[in-house]
């Protein structure tokens, strides 16, 4: 095992998503406070679509993760990492892909006899437009499925407001969900 003063720590931050801006101030948080406990080795590593060939080259001891939604908390980045046999931070593929689905994970709690709110709708746009929303009631919640944070998340009081809801959880993520309120 290697001392802290010379193992290797990559902090991925940034991303793909709407996220990234908060993904890499927390990034700049974390390379401070590891580097302030006297890990000398650690760098930030932005994640973008080369990141694979990146940490191939560089090698790092560890990774730790300050990413969020897709590529950082859905399983991807964790596969890579698996794959590339490097240590990280955070929940592993398994969870990290169940968790960050929010249809899936609400099923899977319910499953456990946990109460979680009623899910009219579940798909992507083009199932969104073959949906009867005559069974909605109101008000009820619209939010894209892997995004993080509030973006894209509604609260809908009536019929009137469900399309624009809807247009904007589509701007955040490719699949929604209409849940009870």
């Amino acid at each position: 095992m290697k001392l802290k003063h010379s193992i290797k720590i990559a902090v991925l931050s940034g991303g793909f998503e709407p996220e990234n801006y908060c993904s890499n101030l927390t990034g700049d948080n974390i390379l401070a406070a590891l580097k302030n406990a006297g890990f000398k080795h650690t760098y930030k590593l932005q994640v973008n679509k080369n990141i694979a060939q990146k940490l191939i080259n560089d090698k790092p001891d560890f990774a730790f993760l300050s990413l969020f939604c897709k590529w950082g908390e859905d399983g991807v980045i964790q596969s890579l990492l698996e794959i590339l046999d490097i240590p990280y931070s955070g929940s592993g593929v398994e969870t990290s892909a169940l968790c960050k689905n929010k249809y899936f994970f609400s099923k899977f709690v319910r499953g456990l006899g946990l109460h979680t709110p009623q899910t009219y709708f579940y798909g992507n746009e083009q199932e969104y437009h073959q949906f009867d929303i005559k069974g909605l009631i109101y008000p009820c919640i619209v939010k894209g499925v892997y995004q993080g944070y509030s973006l894209g998340t509604s609260l809908v009081q009536s019929k009137t407001k469900l399309n624009a809801a809807i247009k904007s959880a589509f701007e955040f993520s490719a699949k929604i969900t209409i849940e009870e309120y």
